[in-house]
């Protein structure tokens, strides 16, 4: 199982940090494009989660009709969906300390200016200004960043795995 966790691993997750990156590049030149490289962002994970698929598929055509039970599917597309969350991580921490080390002021500046154009209540424009000046802060913690970071990604890889797991196990 080790050799298809690694090689589907592999190619998920360097298939999620050349679209990501591609991403992170389209919104650092324009910012209007936020919005846009979110949707983008995320279609591309979504994307690279078909290596999930592929891995599992690979792993029970290995076993020549053995059966392959749900915990051992999920259990292979867990661990190729993990080296996904990893390449993730660490591309988006290389290019947080590289491209981007201002990258919770322009957030939080982009949802403030996108909050004063929604609201005119000024107590909820202080809370949010508040809560985005923590953010910030809290931002440059690494402890705090690499769960924001996974975060993003963990949920549509536990999908994957998931309907992996259920699409592929033995009858």
């Amino acid at each position: 199982m080790q050799q298809f966790i690694l090689r589907y691993g592999i190619m998920s997750g360097l298939t999620t940090v050349i679209m990501a990156s591609l991403v992170w590049l389209l919104s650092a030149r324009d910012p209007s494009m936020e919005t846009v490289g979110m949707i983008v962002g995320f279609a591309a994970m979504a994307l690279s989660m078909a290596f999930v698929f592929l891995g599992v598929r690979a792993y029970r055509r290995s076993l020549n009709g053995a059966p392959l039970s749900f915990g051992m599917a999920f259990r292979c597309g867990g661990a190729i969906a993990m080296c996904t969350c990893l390449f993730y991580v660490v591309g988006w921490e290389i290019a947080y300390a590289t491209a981007f080390p201002d990258f919770a002021e322009r957030y939080a500046e982009s949802r403030t200016l996108e909050m004063r154009r929604t609201t005119t209540d000024s107590i909820a424009l202080q809370q949010f200004d508040a809560s985005m000046q923590s953010f910030v802060q809290d931002y440059h913690n690494v402890f705090i960043r690499v769960p924001y970071t996974a975060g993003e990604i963990a949920p549509i890889a536990l999908l994957a795995v998931l309907i992996a797991a259920v699409i592929y196990r033995s009858k």
